[in-house]
């Protein structure tokens, strides 16, 4: 009877224990059913929208309890932002075709003012021929001189036009700063003179960059312009080249009032002219918004520093070509101290 007893109790636990088995499989198959996979769904959706960048994409829902809300709530956020991608897209097209808008009518704008100054310009050259003094002669000198400047204006504006149409010409090469620095100090000694102060060279004549030369010569005369219009001093403004680190830097300093720290940042914010604005001195305020530009397109930086009463130094840094470029045919140096100065 004993045997009996247990082999019965043996087959009671067995049976429960395989009733208990089945409970757990059918309960975790439910819960993966109700719970993991709606999860699963979930997530995949997720993915799809992180990885294709379709927001219109949708989770699916069919039931009303927490996890569809959860869905129902992941639906909505993506709706959400399908319509936010769908106004920024059009906000983009907006201002791409205001920006194109803009640079037609900057380059239009340009080229017809360049007939009627090119006009004034040879009357005016004609003026100096019959007048080479007196009261008509200062008079077509200063047609001339506002007729320039306006010319430089215009240049400015279509090469900001050019550049934010991505449409200005880059062509880098070896290149040697100090010739074109001795270029831009000849360029620049009619107004240095004007201004009662001079330009030196000086640094490494045979250093070499990878740039651009007629925008490095564009860049550096702007530089030097500026300079001469607002920082000269008792000391000559200095354009100092040398080279290292695999980089080749063109510092333009001058040694006038300087600027304060706060107006640093707005320096190559286009047509902020800082403080010039109520003085008598000319300018647009694009010319070094424009050279940043172009040094950046030349993978190249500008940098600046500067202190009240200590002057102004802008520093433009260029990458050297590599060490088996730097004997390239057709650049001849220019000892700095020959280079010139105005």
């Amino acid at each position: 009877l004993g045997d009996v007893y247990k082999r019965q109790i043996q087959r009671t636990l067995i049976i429960l224990i395989a009733v208990g088995l089945a409970a757990v499989v059918l309960t975790i198959a439910g819960l993966r059913r109700l719970i993991v996979q709606p999860l699963e769904q979930l997530g995949a959706t997720v993915a799809d929208v992180a990885r294709t960048n379709d927001p219109s994409l949708r989770a699916p829902v069919g039931r009303d309890d927490e996890i569809g809300e959860l869905a129902g709530g992941v639906n909505l956020m993506l709706s959400r932002l399908e319509n936010s991608q769908q106004q920024l897209l059009e906000a983009k097209a907006k201002v791409e075709g205001a920006s194109e808008a803009k640079s037609r009518f900057l380059s239009r704008v340009s080229h017809e003012l360049r007939t009627p100054i090119n006009s004034v310009l040879a009357y005016a050259q004609l003026l100096q021929l019959d007048h080479p003094e007196g009261e008509s002669r200062q008079s077509a000198d200063q047609i001339i001189t506002s007729a320039r400047h306006i010319t430089a204006l215009v240049d400015e504006f279509l090469d900001i036009a050019r550049i934010e149409a991505g449409a200005i010409p880059i062509d880098l090469e070896p290149t040697q700063p100090s010739a074109i620095a001795a270029e831009v100090i000849n360029m620049a000694e009619p107004l240095a003179k004007e201004r009662a102060t001079s330009v030196e060279l000086l640094g490494e004549p045979d250093a070499l960059a990878v740039a651009d030369p007629l925008r490095l010569r564009q860049s550096i005369l702007n530089l030097v312009s500026n300079a001469i219009m607002y920082g000269h001093g008792e000391e000559p403004i200095t354009i100092t080249v040398y080279a290292g680190g695999g980089a080749t830097d063109i510092e333009v300093r001058d040694h006038g009032p300087g600027i304060a720290e706060h107006h640093l940042e707005r320096l190559f914010v286009p047509f902020d002219r800082l403080d010039a604005d109520s003085s008598d001195q000319t300018g647009s305020g694009v010319g070094l918004s424009v050279t940043k530009q172009l040094i950046e397109l030349m993978n190249g930086t500008i940098d600046v520093r500067s202190e009240l009463g200590d002057g102004t130094a802008f520093t433009i840094t260029l990458p050297a070509p590599p060490a088996t470029d730097s004997d390239t045919p057709g650049i001849e140096s220019e000892p700095a101290e020959m280079a010139g100065r105005s």
